[in-house]
């Protein structure tokens, strides 16, 4: 198999997987958050969410569930595409041809994993920070380590999915 093309199948791919599960959990994320941003009263608006307010807190999920997946769509790409870059170039440098399967799907398991999390702790973080009105909800380790630990599983099954292509590929 040609470089070109070992880089160009693990960039679309990754590009593509990232953007689905992007969305997917971008959808999760954003319905959690909107709900626990009404919860706390944490938001810059005044409101804040008290039992006699069901409609507007269902209402608030399903906007933040529209609103974070759009915003994990737009995550999930430039994540997926330098994902696909990444573990390409690891791939060609070090798997190239593939001798060592198991290995290498733990290395990209292992680079997936990092470069979800980490990305989505950057990324959820500003987001956070801008929009959060309490220093406390802001400083919460919780309400950043969960999309990081869901965009990293995601990352993680990406890869997975990449690599099994390249296992494939590899044994034609």
């Amino acid at each position: 198999m040609r470089t070109l093309k070992l880089l160009w199948n693990f960039i679309w791919r990754g590009g593509a997987w990232g953007t689905l599960f992007g969305a997917v959990g971008g959808t999760g994320v954003g319905a959690w958050t909107g709900v626990a941003l009404l919860a706390f009263g944490l938001t810059q608006t005044e409101t804040a969410f008290t039992s006699a307010d069901i409609v507007r807190g269902i209402f608030a999920m399903l906007f933040f569930a529209l609103i974070g997946s759009g915003v994990g769509s737009l995550f999930g790409l430039p994540t997926g595409f330098f994902l696909g870059v990444l573990i390409g170039a690891v791939t060609r440098a070090f798997f190239y041809p593939l001798q060592n399967a198991p290995r290498h799907r733990v290395v990209v398991a292992s680079i997936s994993a990092l470069l979800g999390a980490v990305g989505s702790l950057v990324a959820f973080a500003a987001i956070l920070q801008f929009y959060a009105r309490r220093a406390v909800f802001a400083d919460s380790l919780i309400f950043f380590a969960v999309p990081a630990l869901i965009a990293g599983a995601c990352a993680v099954f990406i890869g997975g999915r990449v690599a099994r292509w390249y296992e494939h590929q590899s044994n034609k």
